[in-house]
């Protein structure tokens, strides 16, 4: 073949194009490998692999290694948030089912990945390779904290929890709660003994 021919048949080759829900596809399997083996342990041929695109696709779209790792991060820390105030903005749901849902859900997941939470498990290699994440995450930190201390000044308010426990005091034992969940769960993958390890925590925090 002509070098001028094979030019061509590489351009065709890099106009391959790509659609949104490749790229979110691609992300989502992202957060899977990054909390599975941490940032500093992934390749670009491990993303290749479990993204489904080619290389030229993932540095077009995202850029280097450490960029993908940045928009992975990202859609983990808006989507624990998301999920986070669609229950605890609803009336219909009790802030002690609020809390005992959030868990389930993140120790469904866990199990599933037998993997804890990306940005605990990648906060050392955050710092060293991607210190500009490091504001973003201690954000997400707080805003989870902060809707976590509004719910539990509702179930304050309400009775549900002890007068003398402060609602951010609260808010703080959930989320080292869940931390030790991420940590337990590479322990121990079982989901119904993880359900009942969330049920024992749910029910030392609410009265009944």
């Amino acid at each position: 073949m002509a070098p001028a021919q094979e030019q061509d048949k590489n351009a065709d080759f890099f106009k391959v194009t790509h659609t949104s829900e490749q790229y979110d596809y691609a992300i989502s399997e992202g957060i899977k490998l990054f909390t599975r083996m941490g940032f500093g342990n992934v390749s670009i041929d491990d993303i290749v692999s479990a993204s489904g695109l080619n290389r030229y696709a993932i540095y077009s779209a995202f850029g280097a290694k450490s960029d993908f790792f940045k928009a992975c991060v990202r859609r983990y820390c808006a989507t624990q948030i998301e999920n986070l105030e669609k229950l605890t903005n609803d009336p219909s749901i009790t802030p002690r089912e609020a809390v005992r849902r959030n868990l389930y859900a993140a120790a469904e997941e866990m199990s599933a990945s037998q993997a804890g939470c990306l940005v605990c498990e990648n906060f050392t290699d955050m710092r060293q390779y991607t210190p500009d994440l490091g504001e973003y995450c201690q954000n997400f930190y707080l805003t989870k904290e902060a809707i976590l201390t509004n719910l539990f000044s509702k179930a304050k308010q309400s009775g549900l929890i002890p007068a003398d426990v402060e609602p951010n005091h609260a808010a703080s034992a959930f989320m080292i709660f869940k931390f030790g969940l991420s940590n337990e769960v590479k322990r121990n993958s079982d989901l119904e003994l993880l359900n009942k390890r969330i049920d024992a925590f749910v029910s030392a925090m609410f009265r009944d």
